[in-house]
């Protein structure tokens, strides 16, 4: 996956966002190059899109839905060919997937001055602006938004700040 983002900063405090995405992945087909050599099929998926927003809050996006229907045949050479009797030489798998892409960002204007700036959290900022955004009631309406969005709920998780800690007290080796 590849996300590209150009931010322009209004005067008043809005950013722009140009966004790009590419999704790339491999697809079950092959394709013969020649007698000797195969490659296989890369399915790409482009999406553009531009976004404004205040410094500070956050926005989903969302529709990037990707669906695959692959069927796969393998069998014995030469018997399975065979009218009727080749059946029982090859098999047939079918795969059917559905899977969908939310991307959450949260653009910050930095102020250019030299007073000190408070840190924050980043984890306790994605929570409540996923309080505020009513992103629960979402939660409740399937079980794939469910499983995509609980992660960002739990609470067993040390924070940035214990992990920054932690990395800098460790023994040097």
């Amino acid at each position: 996956m590849n996300l590209t983002v150009t931010p322009k900063i209004s005067r008043d405090g809005f950013v722009k966002m140009e966004i790009s995405t590419t999704n790339s992945t491999l697809s079950a087909q092959i394709i013969d190059i020649n007698k000797s050599a195969q490659a296989p099929v890369v399915d790409q998926r482009k999406a553009n899109t531009t976004v404004s927003a205040q410094s500070g809050q956050t926005i989903v996006i969302g529709g990037l839905i990707d669906t695959i229907n692959e069927t796969n045949m393998r069998k014995v050479p030469v018997l399975g060919d065979i009218p009727y009797l080749g059946v029982l030489f090859r098999t047939t798998t079918t795969k059917k997937e559905r899977k969908e892409l939310l991307i959450l960002m949260t653009p910050i204007v930095l102020d250019n001055s030299q007073v000190p700036v408070k840190l924050t959290d980043p984890d306790r900022v994605l929570r409540d602006n996923l309080d505020n955004a009513d992103i629960k009631q979402i939660m409740r309406e399937g079980d794939m938004q469910r499983r995509i969005l609980e992660p960002y709920y739990r609470t067993n998780r040390p924070s940035w700040r214990e992990n920054q800690i932690r990395t800098n007290t460790a023994p040097a080796l």
